[in-house]
């Protein structure tokens, strides 16, 4: 595999494989990557996380949400309502297929004391299923006056899918020293078998 392309093209745009993948990639552009792709789990459950905006901008600014690492602002004018503002920000954030989340509108769960919804959030989840949806950090920012922010982090990711599709692919059952003897017999590139 020689380009991020490549990668997005073999494994989805924002998976984890793809991710990791151009991070190498980014890392070391004359690398030689192989790379053994596998599934989710068919029971895996993907991990989600939730912001909530409050208020009604008394003056201008941004909103700020970062996802591993990337920054997607949108723009605050004196007067955006909390619910326009994550509208627009579910905008933003799925028009960008590098992230490993996708962004959707929700009720905010009412309280536990009873009663309807006080409104709506911006729910984030994670591309790929598995407890990784679980580490992708998000952060926000909120600069505009008059708007707060709750964010709840991501969680709820599980199901993680079996390697040893994968692992077989590259396995080697024998001896330590044979797999030393193989691996330096075909070692054009680099592989590396673990234990």
């Amino acid at each position: 595999m020689f380009s991020d392309e490549e990668a997005a093209s073999l494994f989805d745009h924002a998976s984890q494989a793809h991710r990791m993948a151009r991070a190498a990639i980014r890392a070391n552009d004359t690398l030689l990557l192989a790379v053994v792709g596998i599934p989710d789990s068919e029971v895996g459950v993907a991990a989600t996380g939730a912001l909530g905006l409050k208020g009604s901008a008394s003056g201008t600014g941004q909103v700020r949400l970062g996802v591993c690492g990337e920054t997607v602002a949108i723009a605050v004018a004196s007067g955006d309502s909390a619910g326009a503002l994550v509208v627009s920000l579910v905008e933003a954030i799925n028009t960008l297929d590098a992230l490993p989340v996708t962004a959707a509108m929700a009720d905010i769960p009412p309280p536990s004391s009873g009663g309807k919804s006080p409104g709506e959030q911006l729910v984030l989840t994670a591309r790929s299923k598995g407890a990784c949806g679980n580490q992708i950090g998000v952060t926000v920012t909120v600069s505009a006056p008059g708007v707060t922010a709750a964010l709840t982090p991501m969680r709820g990711g599980e199901g993680d899918p079996a390697l040893d599709a994968g692992l077989g692919v590259v396995g080697w059952n024998g001896t330590l020293s044979g797999d030393t003897a193989l691996t330096i017999d075909v070692n054009t590139a680099r592989l590396t078998l673990g234990w």
